[in-house]
């Protein structure tokens, strides 16, 4: 599958030497991305911890930042690479050989394999896919039918907007979503219904007011992102909050700049503890599925999913609303008053700190909040900052 670097059966014990031999030092980083691809498009056999489920996304984001990454970092930032793919091998054994070569529809034998709970055939209808189709076509195929999934993680589009800054460069990396979809076929009754079964029909236009004000009801008895979901949809709080705030007159720019920015400035302002998981997730899950709206057929639905996994952390995770929290430093568009935007130093400190730390999530989430820099430049000083302050928690945590 892959006829540069061959990064398989990578010794986790004499990890240096072992890749000295391969000449990985001398390979381009396209070949290490690559070849790390290919191990990561094979999935693991035994049901995935965190490390697994997330590696697929953590190839995409160390990819994303490697070409930001400092001169003195970048050895360091692509052993980080390689050393996923020792990880995921050391996990257990793989499955079954997964090609999907003799799938003539691989996205419709996708949906149906998930539908399904079928694994094997999600992860190879999953591969052929991705391999086949572009990071844009995946999207436009696959949208719809994984938005309101709350299977691995709701991670799926997350996927989906970090997998453009990777294709370009490698080949194989589509091919890793057959990894993942094998893992949303694990639980194929795991979504959000509520936007199908009650239409957004809001007539308010401040939704960043409305996520602000959500009202905290404490964990579900587990902070895992299914259960603070549910917690969501069966009290009724997303239908009341989103319902009510999202409808015919929403606009789109407008609402995704809302819920990204209530997501960062939660990072800002509300209870560290819930710093590298849940105010992570709370921007890149968000993230995920409005970076890929335009190809849903109801975009409306979208904000609604997007804006319910905001409600769901904040409501789960929250010490108190946000709009107290900020005391009177949140406007109605979900910009912070006072948010200083980290000077160059700063950022890069970030970016080469996430690109050679080990945790997947500060790479997620650094990639994320620049990429929210870049589509919103009234809030970009807050998204920045947010970077720059879940890097400086793991920090002080892990130097």
């Amino acid at each position: 599958m892959n006829d540069g670097l061959d990064l398989r059966d990578l010794d986790p014990g004499h990890l240096d030497d072992d890749l000295y031999e391969r000449n990985a030092h001398t390979s381009s980083d396209r070949a290490i991305i690559d070849g790390v691809a290919q191990v990561l498009a094979r999935p693991r056999l035994d049901a995935p911890d965190s490390f697994i489920l997330h590696a697929p996304l953590e190839l995409l984001a160390r990819a994303a930042l490697l070409p930001s990454v400092s001169p003195g970092h970048r050895g360091a930032a692509r052993r980080q690479i390689v050393t996923i793919a020792a990880r995921f091998e050391a996990f257990g054994p793989s499955v079954d050989a997964v090609d999907g070569a003799e799938i003539q529809d691989p996205v419709a034998a996708l949906l149906d394999a998930i539908g399904n709970g079928d694994l094997h055939a999600a992860a190879s209808a999953g591969f052929a896919a991705g391999l086949s189709l572009d990071a844009d076509l995946l999207s436009q195929a696959v949208t719809d039918g994984l938005a309101s999934s709350l299977a691995a993680a709701a991670h799926a589009p997350i996927f989906l907007h970090h997998l453009p800054h990777a294709a370009p460069r490698s080949p194989l990396a589509g091919a890793m979503f057959g990894t993942l979809a094998r893992e949303v076929a694990r639980h194929p009754d795991w979504a959000l219904t509520w936007m199908d079964d009650e239409s957004p029909g809001g007539s308010r236009s401040d939704l960043a007011r409305a996520l602000a004000d959500t009202p905290v009801l404490g964990p579900p008895g587990s902070t895992f992102i299914r259960p603070l979901m549910a917690q969501a949809e069966s009290s009724g709080l997303a239908a009341h909050i989103v319902g009510r705030a999202v409808g015919p007159r929403t606009e789109m720019v407008q609402a995704t700049q809302a819920i990204l920015r209530i997501a960062t400035a939660s990072m800002l302002l509300d209870d560290p503890t819930h710093a590298p998981y849940g105010w992570s997730h709370c921007l890149t899950i968000p993230q995920g599925l409005l970076s890929v709206a335009h190809h849903a057929a109801d975009p409306l639905r979208m904000v609604a999913i997007a804006a319910t996994h905001v409600v769901g952390f904040r409501a789960g995770e929250g010490s108190a609303p946000l709009s107290e929290l900020a005391g009177g430093r949140l406007g109605d568009s979900g910009v912070l008053a006072g948010a200083q935007r980290p000077t160059a130093d700063e950022l890069q400190r970030a970016i080469d700190h996430a690109a050679t730390q080990e945790d997947a999530h500060l790479a997620k989430y650094v990639v994320s909040c620049l990429d929210a820099a870049r589509t919103d430049p009234d809030g970009a000083a807050q998204h920045l900052r947010a970077a720059v302050y879940l890097s400086d928690w793991w920090r002080d945590r892990c130097p």
